[in-house]
């Protein structure tokens, strides 16, 4: 029967915890790589679905300014505009008058 002195024993202890730490370490920088190309995926796929949800905001703006609601509003936004510019002028003449 063999007998081990403390020293080796300490001495396997440690080559044990090192191999078993060196393990983790190993397995937690597979898993950090998988993480990260994970991340790398998921930004890519955030990009796509931002592009494609700024081109359904154009395509749907771009309907909206073409129909007839829009356009009667946006006539009618501008006579209103020309009204004020008109009344503006005229409010000038009478405040020179004033002053």
């Amino acid at each position: 029967m063999q007998v081990f002195t403390a020293p080796y024993f300490s001495y396997l202890l440690c080559v044990s915890l090192r191999s078993t730490m060196e393990g983790d370490v190993q397995q937690a920088n597979a898993k950090a790589d998988e993480m990260e190309s994970n991340m790398v995926e998921t930004k890519h796929e955030l990009l796509k679905v931002q592009e494609m949800l700024d081109m359904a905001e154009k395509e749907l703006e771009k309907k909206v300014s073409q129909t007839t609601p829009f356009k009667n509003l946006k006539q009618m936004l501008q006579k209103k505009n020309d009204q004020m510019k008109t009344l503006r002028r005229r409010l000038a003449k009478y405040e020179e008058l004033d002053d």
